[in-house]
């Protein structure tokens, strides 16, 4: 077996990337629940509560050092196209996504920014070759698709960056709802797609 694990360390994986927060501190999590935090304040009834705003604490920071990459960008696109996407049109809205993400300060895998038509399609090529996405170049356009089996996975991919376009998905919100002075707003049905 371990003869064989060689095969599987050829292949072309991804990458990873690893990032830290700033250190996190008991101490400072209580004082920011209690004024006077000390050791006899955490009892069997307040302890749920600062595990809770731990935790808190800890998925916040999380979400703030996640770094969006292509294929959080990709499924981002492709899910919430109604039925396909061109190719031309996933650049577009990559370069669109993008803009915001550097105007928000988000950390973005490397080659992102500088080059992202290269890794748009490497990222393609690999969400080919493991069929989360399929091709259809029957008829022109040619056009991408993800197949309803694989929306799961996808689904999962794209909320590794979706947390940065929270704010941004909830100001279109309330302006579609209320509308600008002087004009008269929208009405919308159903809920809008993230």
């Amino acid at each position: 077996d371990i003869m064989r694990l060689g095969r599987f360390f050829k292949r072309r994986w991804g990458h990873v990337y690893l990032r830290f927060g700033e250190p996190m501190s008991m101490g400072l999590n209580a004082a920011e629940l209690w004024s006077n935090p000390e050791p006899a304040q955490l009892t069997a009834e307040t302890k749920p509560q600062l595990v809770q705003h731990l935790a808190k604490s800890i998925l916040y920071a999380i979400t703030r050092e996640a770094v969006v990459t292509p294929t959080a960008i990709v499924a981002m696109i492709l899910l919430s196209s109604p039925k396909a996407c061109t190719r031309e049109v996933l650049l577009r809205k990559t370069h669109l996504l993008l803009d915001y993400l550097s105007w928000k300060g988000a950390p973005c895998s490397p080659g992102l920014d500088s080059m992202p038509e290269v890794r748009i399609q490497e990222t393609l090529d690999q969400l080919l070759a493991q069929k989360l996405v399929v091709i259809h170049s029957q008829y022109p356009p040619t056009v991408y698709t993800v197949p309803t089996a694989h929306r799961n996975p996808m689904d999962y991919t794209k909320n590794t960056g979706l947390h940065f376009f929270v704010s941004l998905s909830t100001l279109a919100r309330l302006i579609l709802r209320h509308g600008r002075p002087g004009h008269s707003p929208r009405r919308s049905r159903g809920c809008s797609r993230a």
